[in-house]
């Protein structure tokens, strides 16, 4: 039985080759590409090359000791561009859905090509409900061709859907603000406001330090930034 056979939507490898061919095969222009962090605290060890438009996080979800967030900071999904849920269909796709987060909320520095697949799904899917948007996105079959090729691809491979421990979600900077973007959680949640357009990267990597020690988690995180040319 192949992977795509025991899932709805198979989980992707946080793997930042992967996400790059599977969103340029999606219409994501050459000049913006998923890298891997290799440190939080990179600026001695990493260059980061281009702007950097969206943080991914992949994240082994602590049973024990989960994160708790603030119910007073979740917000309207409408204060940002694009918000979606991650259906019950949309079983284990969370890293389909961050990447179309980091997107959906960075358009307006993306210049997708008309007629490709994501420019054809957001110019439907903006308008619609958090709901809406997942349905859209399960009836575009030509989206679920490209996501089975590439759950296929990378190292492991979960053999059913009770190995699936680890789970995507994305940082994007809208308006002056700072949101988390998981489709599992009822909104957007706000993680800071007032910050300027050349800290939102540090800020983000500091919120992600910030759960690390508070959950007590060091190991099976990965981060991956989307960054424009």
């Amino acid at each position: 039985m192949s992977i795509k056979e025991k899932f709805n939507w198979a989980p992707l490898e946080s793997d930042p080759a992967i996400f790059t061919e599977y969103f340029h095969k999606m219409g994501l222009p050459e000049n913006v590409f998923f890298n891997e962090l290799y440190t939080i605290d990179y600026k001695e060890v990493q260059p980061i090359e281009g702007e950097v438009l969206s943080v991914i996080i992949n994240y082994e979800r602590n049973k024990e000791n989960p994160y708790i967030r603030k119910q007073e900071n979740f917000e309207d999904y409408q204060k940002v561009p694009f918000y979606m849920e991650q259906t019950e269909e949309l079983d284990y796709a969370c890293g389909l859905i961050a990447g179309m987060h980091a997107i959906g909320n960075n358009l307006e520095k993306i210049n997708l090509p008309e007629g490709s697949l994501l420019s054809n799904y957001f110019i439907k899917a903006l308008e619609l409900t958090p709901n809406k948007k997942a349905e859209l996105l399960c009836q575009c079959s030509e989206m679920k061709q490209v996501h089975d090729e590439h759950a296929e691809m990378g190292q492991t491979q979960a053999e059913n859907p009770s190995d699936v421990q680890n789970h995507f979600v994305s940082f994007n900077y809208v308006n002056g603000n700072i949101y988390e973007f998981d489709g599992i959680q009822k909104s957007v949640y706000l993680i800071k406001e007032n910050v300027k357009p050349e800290n939102f990267f540090d800020d983000t990597l500091a919120e992600v330090a910030l759960r690390l020690s508070q959950q007590n988690v060091t190991e099976n995180l990965s981060i991956i930034f989307m960054s424009r040319l």
